[in-house]
């Protein structure tokens, strides 16, 4: 059995904009598992994401967590998914068309309390309205982690 996370971020927030707009942050992490299903299972709420993950190998997607938040421009939001892994969202900017700049990180738990915890990824992106982009590579006890970012209007 494959399983793995999903972490589906969507970024939304109202007119106007610069370095002084809020953005609504939402993440929702999913646990993604290969069943051997005749077809794709979701649970209730994860339609969101289901474009987002077409192409992926997993045929059942259960939901783990879900938080919504709102975030400030300038001002790093936390949003613990689960004992190893966090997710820090950034919103930069906010463009006149739209677009959000984001900066992006990922921070997984330390082995031994004395240690320092790892970035398992640090990047910037530009999220358009309802464009969705995928980030994965992160390994699990037995799968993979997957996050989901969109731009919502």
């Amino acid at each position: 059995m494959v399983t793995g996370i999903v972490i589906a971020l969507l970024a939304a927030s109202g007119a106007g904009g610069t370095t002084d707009a809020k953005v609504l942050l939402s993440v929702w992490a999913v646990q993604a598992t290969s069943e051997e299903r005749e077809t794709r299972h979701f649970d209730p709420g994860l339609e969101t994401i289901r474009d987002a993950v077409a192409d992926l190998p997993f045929d059942t997607y259960r939901r783990v967590r879900a938080d919504q938040k709102e975030a400030a421009c300038g001002v790093e939001t936390r949003f613990p998914l689960d004992a190893r892994y966090t997710l820090f969202v950034k919103p930069v900017s906010k463009e006149e068309d739209g677009r959000i700049r984001l900066d992006i990180r990922v921070e997984m738990a330390p082995k031994k309390e004395s240690d320092k915890p790892v970035n398992a990824l640090s990047t910037r992106m530009i999220a358009a309205p309802g464009k969705k982009t995928r980030l994965g590579g992160f390994k699990l006890d037995k799968g993979e982690l997957l996050i989901v970012l969109a731009a919502g209007k």
